[in-house]
């Protein structure tokens, strides 16, 4: 029997040519798809949490993902599922066979993110991506995709995770830190084919009206130009701590 890191292996190599069945891609015409990019702690949950509650056309897509629930993370964020060679291979037979909707294995912590149709539940379906995720994502028949990304104060992101950054595991930490950067400079190089939320020290439902008005009726040019200078200074605090 194969073992976890190889079945890991083949499901990355799987992932570049996954194509989903013509039944999926029928239903996925009638949605709008609402992917959230950013670092880690700039809120993207609490963010989706909240415009749900004020719109009903908003909902989270449900992921599943083999990497453990973290501490402090609400059960509800992913399908926490096992990392083993069980659930793997369970995968694996799902991508053959075309049942998810997309799927991606992290670049750095090796873990296995998807959805399947049952995630996508309403007209605006809002889910925390990965850059590397976004070209799988893009092949598909959505509606439409409205790409936000989401930036915070640093002195704010430095608040949400000063204890993590004290205690928690140094190798994690460099590896989020890595991904991070390069999650916030991905971002920046998209130009105007991004709209931006700046996640600050506002009320939540504050924030969240802002993300369904980006998504409806777009980023103005004033709000553009802040959340980028946001994310380059956020940016910029990040790098200093991977020295």
């Amino acid at each position: 029997m194969s073992s976890d890191r190889t079945l890991t292996d083949v499901l990355g190599a799987m992932s570049d040519s996954y194509e989903t069945s013509d039944a999926i891609k029928q239903a996925l015409r009638q949605k709008e798809l609402v992917p959230l990019i950013g670092p880690f702690a700039v809120g993207k949950t609490t963010l989706m949490r909240a415009a749900e509650t004020l719109d009903r056309t908003f909902g989270r897509v449900r992921s599943f993902t083999t990497r453990p629930c973290r501490s402090g993370e609400e059960q509800d964020t992913y399908d926490f599922l096992p990392h083993s060679n069980a659930t793997l291979s369970r995968i694996r037979a799902q991508v053959i066979s075309g049942e998810l909707v997309q799927f991606t294995v992290h670049p750095t912590t090796r873990n296995v993110y998807g959805s399947t149709l049952d995630s996508y539940r309403t007209v605006y379906s809002m889910l925390d991506t990965m850059p590397s995720a976004l070209p799988g994502l893009e092949s598909l028949p959505f509606r439409r995709i409205a790409k936000v990304a989401v930036a915070v104060p640093a002195n704010v992101w430095e608040g949400r995770i000063a204890e993590r950054l004290q205690s928690g595991d140094a190798s994690d930490i460099r590896k989020r830190l890595a991904e991070g950067v390069a999650n916030i400079t991905w971002s920046l190089d998209q130009g105007h084919n991004l709209a931006w939320v700046v996640n600050d020290a506002r009320d939540i439902n504050n924030i969240a009206r802002d993300l369904i008005h980006v998504v409806r009726d777009g980023c103005g040019r004033t709000a553009l130009v802040r959340a980028r200078d946001v994310a380059s200074e956020l940016l910029t605090r990040m790098k200093a701590l991977q020295a």
